[in-house]
């Protein structure tokens, strides 16, 4: 099984990203980002070990989320081979959030040329 990134993950990633540069804690940001893609390639072989996202039920895609890492989840879907991360959720947020995302644009769509090498830096 391989992964895809939606331009919605990626930006949120990037922000994670800012938010602890900004803060002066690169090592704490750079940990969650690995955390992240380590967590991705898991499910990568365990593509169901999250759990129906209960917020997102609604939507055709089965949405799932995955929680490794603290105050993140990881929102996905399978499709064929590949699990497809929507966005990666800061659960600090109001949870209605999540939903707002997936209803309100489209940006969660993962990009067929997004593929398994996706790096930050």
């Amino acid at each position: 099984m391989t992964y895809r990134f939606s331009p919605q993950s990626k930006d949120d990633m990037d922000a994670i990203e800012k938010y602890y540069i900004n803060i002066g804690n690169t090592q704490t940001g750079d940990h969650i980002l690995e955390s992240i893609l380590s967590c991705v390639e898991t499910l990568c072989s365990h593509p169901h070990l999250g759990h129906p996202e209960p917020m997102l039920r609604e939507f055709p895609q089965g949405f799932r989320t995955f929680v490794d890492v603290p105050n993140y989840k990881i929102v996905y879907w399978l499709e064929e081979d590949i699990v497809k991360v929507a966005t990666i959720f800061d659960c600090r947020q109001r949870p209605e959030k999540m939903y707002e995302i997936i209803s309100w644009n489209n940006t969660w769509l993962c990009e067929p040329q997004v593929d398994k090498q996706y790096k930050y830096k």
